[in-house]
């Protein structure tokens, strides 16, 4: 019984800190459905909202928001052709820009997991400037990753052995999306310093 409520109160803390983070993030398992999502990604989409529940398909989201015109990337292109890359750079692992029609930016980076499932998190950039910097870009995503992270080391202490795989397998993600991060600052300083000095 004791260990039961360990075990709740744990799984109830990392939900806590999950729905701290500002971003959104969401984890669809292999069969690419929905099994975690945070408060931010419920906000994400008014006409997405009433569809995101566990087991949603990732592509009946997407197609979503499409019908309803909110991903404003999406409807200057072939629909169908703009949705297979979508999911063609959703299976390789990767960071994109996406601009929304009413005018939200975000930096969409989503890694496969060990499981074969994928972790994403939308960081709105509409803040920065028009062509934000991948140095502010990747350090914004890498400090949304290592909150993430301690959320997820917070939940492992739950006892329960399917539930532990899975979010070590969720924790070995975000470890290399933060890697992967850090090495897009680096790759952007060094940029940066390249264009100064041909200034």
């Amino acid at each position: 019984m004791v260990r039961k409520l360990t075990e709740e109160h744990d799984v109830a803390c990392a939900h806590l800190a999950m729905d701290m983070i500002s971003a959104p993030v969401a984890m669809f398992d292999l069969d690419d459905r929905l099994v975690y999502w945070n408060a931010a990604f419920l906000r994400l989409s008014n006409h997405m909202a009433p569809s995101i529940r566990h087991g949603a398909l990732f592509i009946d989201l997407l197609k979503l928001l499409i019908e309803n015109g909110e991903i404003a990337d999406a409807l200057m292109d072939d629909q169908a052709a703009w949705i297979a890359q979508r999911l063609e750079d959703r299976a390789t692992g990767c960071a994109v820009i996406r601009r929304w029609s009413d005018g939200r930016v975000y930096h969409v980076h989503e890694q496969p997991t060990g499981a074969g499932g994928t972790i994403g998190v939308w960081t709105e950039i509409s803040t920065f400037d028009v062509q934000p910097s991948l140095r502010d870009v990747a350090n914004v995503l890498n400090n949304q990753l290592q909150i993430i992270q301690g959320a997820l080391e917070l939940a492992l202490l739950s006892p329960a052995t399917d539930r532990r795989e899975n979010l070590r397998m969720a924790l070995a993600a975000c470890q290399t999306c933060a890697v992967e991060s850090q090495k897009l600052a680096v790759q952007s300083e060094a940029r940066i310093t390249l264009l100064a000095a041909k200034a």
